[in-house]
C-alpha cells in the first residue's frame, strides 16, 4: 500500500534533491526500524478561505491518497482478496489543549482493492459561534485575531502481514478571541 497526497504540497522545481549517494544505506548497516515503515505527512489548511456566494467561508477538505498494488506474480487485476487496509486514529494531544476536536477524518477506515485507490479526506471545522459584539459594538477589527492549531493523526496501512505507519500533522489557523 502506499499514501501520497492528492496535490503536491510544493512545486517539484523548489525542492532541494539530495545526492543519490547520501540516502543509500551503507552495506553492512541496517535501516533505522522506526523511520523505515513510518512516513510523516502535513496538511495545513487555508487561514482565509474564499467567501462562497451566501458570504459565508468554508474551509476546503484537504486529501490524502491511498493505494494498493497488484501483488507481484500477477497480471492485469489482482487476486481475489488482494489489496489493503487502512486504519486512521485521531491522536491525543500531548500539549495540553485538545484541538482535534475541529479535526475529522473521512473515512477512518477501510480496504482497498488491489490495483484501486481511494481518497481520504481531512477537514476542518471551527466552532461557528463568535461574539464580537461588545455592548452594541461590532468588533469587526478584531475578526481574524487567532492562532495556528494542530492536531495529529496516526494512520496503519496493512497488506496481509506487511504494516506501515503514516502520521500526519493536521495545521489550521482558529479565529478566536
Amino acid at each position: 500500500m502506499y499514501c501520497l497526497y492528492d496535490k503536491p504540497p510544493v512545486m517539484l522545481e523548489s525542492v532541494d534533491r539530495e545526492s543519490v549517494y547520501e540516502s543509500q544505506i551503507p552495506i553492512g548497516e541496517e535501516d533505522d526500524p522506526d523511520t523505515a515503515t513510518s512516513k510523516k505527512m502535513e496538511l495545513t489548511f487555508e487561514a482565509k478561505p474564499p467567501q462562497d456566494e451566501d458570504g459565508g467561508t468554508e474551509i476546503p477538505p484537504q486529501y490524502l491518497v491511498l493505494g494498493a498494488t497488484v501483488p507481484l506474480g500477477t497480471k492485469g487485476a489482482g487476486a481475489a482478496g488482494a489489496g489493503g487496509k487502512f486504519d486512521f486514529q485521531m491522536q491525543p494531544s500531548v500539549s495540553g489543549t485538545d484541538f482535534s476536536k475541529y479535526f475529522s477524518v473521512e473515512p477512518a477506515k477501510g480496504d482497498v482493492p488491489a490495483g484501486s485507490t481511494t481518497k481520504v479526506a481531512f477537514t476542518f471545522k471551527p466552532p461557528a459561534e463568535r461574539d464580537l459584539d461588545v455592548q452594541g459594538l461590532t468588533l469587526d477589527l478584531l475578526d481574524d485575531i487567532g492562532q495556528w492549531v494542530s492536531a495529529t493523526v496516526t494512520g496503519t496501512l496493512e497488506t496481509g502481514a506487511d504494516k506501515q505507519t503514516v502520521t500526519v500533522k493536521l495545521k489550521a489557523y482558529l479565529c478566536q478571541i
